[in-house]
């Protein structure tokens, strides 16, 4: 009795045992397609949550030691086949060297990275190299020896399927030594769709309560992380109020946005810069001379929290008269691009009207009864309204810059404002509206009202029907904007389908 009751228990345990390995393999496997499936495992990179590579490699490293002159480039990895550099090691005998750092992956004419190595790494604002300590990069100059020359890790990784290159072109004569740490795959093995891109861009100074462009990417993707760098030069306020960034996202398809808080709240700082650095926030450098005199340069990495994109995305931050500067480090799935969608390239705008309540959205403004191209200022008896051009970006157009709440950087509230633009066809049709939009919507073409709508719950889509006619449509819309969970978000897109 005793016997059998323990080879029951045993066998209960055995089955428990190979059913919870079975359970986990599967689960491994599955993470590359969302879903159980047969064939070779894989894991997640314990840094970027969206990218998935091989569970079984071969360990490999390439290393490079060499002296360079001014303008010679050379090639510091190549590799045939699949696989994903997963450390790049640099050392270099000069305080100051710089190079160019060229990354090519399956082939590409254009490589995905392209910009020079003090940049890729964080080194922002013309500085000389400082200490990074983040999970992207590791940043460690030599202060002190008979070599002061800065080193660097990196430790975003590069999938590549079909063979990866990776140079650099000397700025100036130095020698520099370099390892790679690679993982070399199956070529039939499953692996991440998604390449490595940087850009990086520069404004000496910004604009004055301007829209800094960060990014614009078309395809499917998702941001890894960013590092920005401002130098004061408008000593009017503190280098932070800019209004902070500006996610447009997906117009084509799914039209959604995040908008900013301030500029380093954005970075998860509080009251400012602080000198520390951790994984995924920091900022490793800062000169401060006072409340409104003040440098720095700060990261933020979304290990935990990747913003992705499906077919497009418009990145900006808010900005003054400031030295600005930023790299974006982001995946973008192999051959990927925007859906391509029918959209107004150019809209004119004019307003504000107050707007506190619905009604006052439903009251007819004088906008409303002039059709055609409007001049500026519009006009309408004694009373005159100035007329903005506004380009739309990958369908969408934000209000924000033409808009404002007097000195404050964040957008006007309690306000409504009139958006025109013109849409040729070649025969009369039915035609479907899709606009995404925050927070009421009224819609006008040719000068039948279509429609209005309200909602008060951040940016959300919309359809309406109409007819066009052959040859010229206006196409009019409202729009109004309140305080809400999207913090002064101000941006309308807009999608012309069938």
């Amino acid at each position: 009795m005793i016997t059998n009751t323990l080879r029951r228990t045993a066998g209960f345990f055995r089955k428990k045992i190979i059913t919870a390995k079975w359970t986990t393999a599967w689960m491994v496997a599955g993470l590359s397609c969302g879903a159980f499936a047969a064939g070779p495992a894989t894991l997640q990179d314990p840094m970027f949550a969206l990218i998935q590579l091989p569970a079984e490699f071969q360990a490999q490293r390439q290393s490079t030691d060499t002296r360079l002159v001014k303008g010679q480039e050379v090639e510091i990895f190549r590799a045939s086949g699949t696989g994903c550099v997963r450390h790049i090691w640099f050392c270099t005998n000069i305080p100051e060297g710089n190079l160019i750092l060229k990354v090519y992956a399956d082939g590409v004419a254009e490589p995905q990275v392209n910009m020079e190595m003090q940049r890729f790494f964080g080194v922002l604002l013309d500085q000389k190299p400082y200490r990074v300590d983040s999970a992207a990069f590791q940043d460690l100059p030599m202060t002190e020896g008979p070599v002061q020359g800065p080193g660097y890790n990196c430790y975003l990784p590069i999938p590549f399927r079909n063979g990866c290159r990776i140079t650099v072109e000397a700025m100036n004569d130095h020698g520099i030594a370099v390892q790679v740490d690679w993982q070399k795959y199956q070529l039939d093995t499953g692996l991440t769709p998604y390449r490595l891109h940087a850009v990086h861009r520069r404004e000496f100074p910004a604009g004055h309560r301007a829209s800094f462009p960060m990014a614009d990417i078309s395809g499917r993707g998702f941001v890894a992380g960013i590092f920005k760098g401002i130098r004061q030069r408008d000593f009017s306020d503190m280098i932070y109020h800019t209004k902070g960034q500006l996610w447009l996202i997906d117009g084509e398809t799914a039209p959604h946005a995040i908008n900013g808080h301030n500029e380093e709240d954005d970075f998860s700082f509080f009251w400012g810069y602080q000198r520390v650095m951790t994984p995924w926030i920091g900022c490793p450098y800062h000169r401060h001379s006072g409340r409104e005199n003040q440098d720095g340069v700060i990261y933020r990495f979304f290990g935990p929290d990747p913003i992705p994109f499906r077919s497009s995305l418009v990145l900006s931050c808010g900005s003054r008269a400031d030295d600005t500067e930023t790299v974006v480090y982001y995946y973008l799935a192999e051959g990927s691009k925007a859906v391509p969608v029918r959209s107004p390239a150019s809209w004119q705008l004019t307003g504000p009207f107050e707007c506190r309540n619905y009604e006052q959205f439903l009251a007819s403004e004088f906008p409303e009864r002039k059709p055609g191209n409007w001049e500026d200022p519009l006009r309408d008896g004694d009373r005159t309204m100035p007329v903005r051009t506004a380009t739309a970006a990958h369908t969408w157009i934000d209000l924000w810059p033409f808009y404002r709440a007097g000195g404050a950087p964040e957008a006007l509230v309690d306000n409504s404002v009139y958006a025109r633009t013109t849409i040729n066809s070649d025969l009369e049709k039915p035609v479907q509206f899709k606009f995404g939009f925050d927070d009421w919507l009224a819609v006008w073409l040719n000068g039948e009202k279509l429609g209005s709508i309200r909602h008060d719950h951040g940016l959300e889509m919309a359809t309406i029907a109409g007819q066009l006619r052959k040859g010229s449509n206006e196409l009019l819309v409202k729009t109004s904007n309140f305080q809400n969970i999207n913090r002064r978000l101000w941006a309308i897109n807009c999608v012309v389908g069938e």
